[in-house]
């Protein structure tokens, strides 16, 4: 069932008022899509002094004002906020790039903005080139209204009280939060994408905005010029399980990488005494400052080290030692020391993920198709660091016990089918990556004679943000100018790390 729509555009460039045909929302979600769909009213925004202040720039902003609910006319008016950016002076490509940021629930907008403010004529032509960006946070998520950040849920283990608690709350504000999904933000973008006056776009991907660039592809496939994964994720992972399997299979790669720079270190035996340390854990977990600590608290430790960086990967091997000699306090003193080095005042409100939104999403379309029983079996087959991340799951994070308190529905299956995506792709994989990302990367490229899987040497999740940038973009690109033709790829496999520091003992 169809209605004709007003899609108007209030933007002195975009003045127009064009038909739109809108599905029916409920039926298409029964069906498990939601293509394009609702009226959407866009305005011109100022944007931040210190981006128009950049001379090297040519920005815009406007304001996206959509249905929360899309092609239903009588639901919530929600906004986004969108960000068009290109080099000043430069020819650009009729293909932009629309930057999908990950999570879910991850704000991308002000950071986006901080830096343009601060970039300089080498960074513009890295980023920017002749492509215009498009940078927008997705429904739920910073400077979007509604927010759906959860500042009841404290960090560390999952209190369900605090989660009842921002649960209400936002029922009260009169929030959807089945409204939440990548099939809406798909929706969402496929506006946002005919309103600024594209055809086809390029997407660059990022972690969770590579499983939505999947849920795009599959809904608006005409209009997928070229996607660029970076830390992939496809819908039909086993999500958890996957990550759990990731983990297991990165650090081995990790430990392998460590014994070719440590001629002493017996790769097979440094192994076997770190999930050892991780079994005795379990066992007999550890008290550290008053907090009773097992193989769980063990490898969430690993991951936050890890996560850091070069840094973290520099010191790697101190930090699984510690984990076998039984010594998480050396390892959390060494993360909370980092993250709160990191942090030189409160994050504002804009800049936090939303909880509320990453549990709209993943209860709608991860949790329902996960199980308990499918945890037990996997902790079963596998080893110890399988069984630690996925009991951690369980008995910290509480997922499951989340998405019982969450009302966000259950997807349909096609949530979690695999995507034949008919444009060419290209996936950055770190070789370190502690989550499902290297094996969704090698999925990916297997399934397509147009997908490539580029594997960074000695680096972690999503290439964007670690000092491989320059070589991650100067690849995308390549890619983008021709997505037909392989681009060079010769910097991914440079290493970053020739010398790893130990402090303890690298022998069994």
């Amino acid at each position: 069932m169809f209605r004709s729509l007003a899609l108007c555009v209030s933007v002195a460039v975009l003045a127009a008022c064009v038909a739109v045909e809108e599905p029916d929302v409920h039926d298409e979600m029964a069906r498990g899509a939601v293509p394009a769909a609702g009226a959407a009213a866009v305005r011109a925004t100022a944007c931040s002094s210190s981006v128009k202040a950049n001379p090297l720039l040519d920005v815009e902003c406007f304001e996206f004002a959509l249905h929360e609910i899309p092609g239903d006319p009588l639901s919530n008016t929600i906004t986004l906020p969108v960000l068009r950016a290109k080099a000043k002076g430069q020819a650009v490509s009729p293909h932009p790039v629309f930057l999908f940021h990950g999570g879910p629930g991850g704000p991308v907008y002000r950071d986006f903005e901080a830096l343009l403010s601060t970039m300089d004529a080498d960074m513009a032509a890295l980023v920017l080139g002749s492509r215009a960006w498009i940078v927008f946070d997705q429904r739920g998520v910073g400077v979007a209204t509604p927010r759906l950040n959860c500042p009841e849920m404290a960090e560390g283990e999952t209190d369900l009280s605090e989660v009842a608690r921002c649960r209400e709350r936002l029922l009260a504000e009169g929030i959807d939060l089945g409204a939440y999904s990548s099939a809406t933000a798909a929706a969402d973008i496929d506006l946002i994408r005919s309103a600024l006056g594209y055809d086809k776009i390029n997407i660059y991907g990022v972690s969770y905005g590579s499983r939505l660039a999947h849920t795009y592809a599959r809904l608006f496939p005409g209009s997928v010029r070229a996607i660029v994964h970076d830390a992939p994720m496809r819908p039909d992972n086993d999500e958890s399980v996957d990550d759990a399997i990731g983990i297991e299979t990165a650090l081995r790669t990790m430990v392998s990488d460590i014994a070719v720079y440590t001629p002493e270190m017996d790769a097979d035996a440094f192994w076997r005494k770190f999930e050892a340390g991780l079994s005795s854990l379990r066992d007999d977990p550890v008290v550290v400052d008053g907090e009773v600590m097992d193989h769980g608290a063990a490898i969430r430790l690993v991951r936050s080290a890890l996560y850091v960086g070069p840094l973290g990967m520099e010191y790697a091997p101190a930090v699984m030692q510690a984990v076998a000699n039984r010594r998480l306090d050396l390892i959390k003193h060494a993360v909370e020391s980092a993250d709160t080095s990191t942090v030189a005042e409160p994050v504002a409100a804009d800049r936090r993920s939303a909880t509320g939104q990453w549990a709209s999403v993943d209860c709608y379309e991860e949790s329902t198709f996960e199980s308990v029983a499918q945890f037990e079996r996997a902790m079963e087959k596998h080893g110890p660091t399988v069984d630690a991340y996925l009991h951690s799951l369980l008995s910290h994070t509480k997922r499951f016990d989340i998405c019982s308190h969450w009302p966000s529905g259950r997807a349909a299956a096609v949530e979690a089918e695999p995507v034949n995506v008919a444009a060419p792709q290209l996936v950055f994989t770190g070789a370190f990556d502690l989550s499902l990302s290297a094996m969704a990367g090698a999925a990916i490229a297997s399934r397509s004679p147009l997908a490539h899987n580029i594997v960074f040497a000695q680096t972690g999740h999503v290439q964007f943000i670690t000092p491989k940038m320059p070589c991650a973009l100067d690849i995308a690109s390549q890619f983008f100018d021709d997505p037909h033709i392989k681009p060079a790829t010769g910097c991914a496999a440079e290493a970053l790390i020739d010398n790893y520091k130990f402090q303890f003992s690298v022998q069994e």
